[in-house]
């Protein structure tokens, strides 16, 4: 449930449309699609909780991963990926999204691809209120 709201709003993003279209992949990207491209996934989620009940308070860690052919592409897309996420709430969506941030980029190259591709990491930590 959380995955498919921290999805659309990558997919939402006018920014991140323009840079790669419908090239975001869950887990990993197929063989031989075009780059740029975004790949995230869920890296972990967590509820408080008491003794005696589970509170409705929840977070969940993504980690976006961008891979383009050049340094001048990964970058910006980068950034849109951190701009469509930093400060992201959504009073009506299902768990409700209270906040939302993201850290990064990590740049780096892959030497060994030919040709090199050039990737980007983003950690995304979305905070989330569970309905009643």
């Amino acid at each position: 449930m959380i995955d498919a709201l921290f999805k659309a709003r990558l997919e939402a993003d006018a920014d991140i449309a323009d840079l790669v279209g419908t090239r975001i992949y869950p887990g990993a990207a197929p063989k031989n699609v075009a780059r740029p491209l975004l790949v995230w996934r869920l890296d972990s989620t967590e509820q408080l909780r008491t003794l005696t009940s589970v509170l409705r308070n929840g977070r969940a860690q993504f980690a976006v991963q961008v891979q383009a052919d050049d340094y001048e592409t990964a970058r910006p897309l980068a950034e849109a990926v951190k701009r469509a996420i930093d400060g992201w709430t959504d009073a009506g969506s299902s768990p409700r999204i209270v906040n939302a941030f993201a850290a990064g980029p990590q740049m780096a190259v892959e030497l060994d691809a030919n040709p090199a591709i050039h990737f980007g990491t983003l950690l995304c930590t979305v905070r989330f209120i569970l309905d009643e």
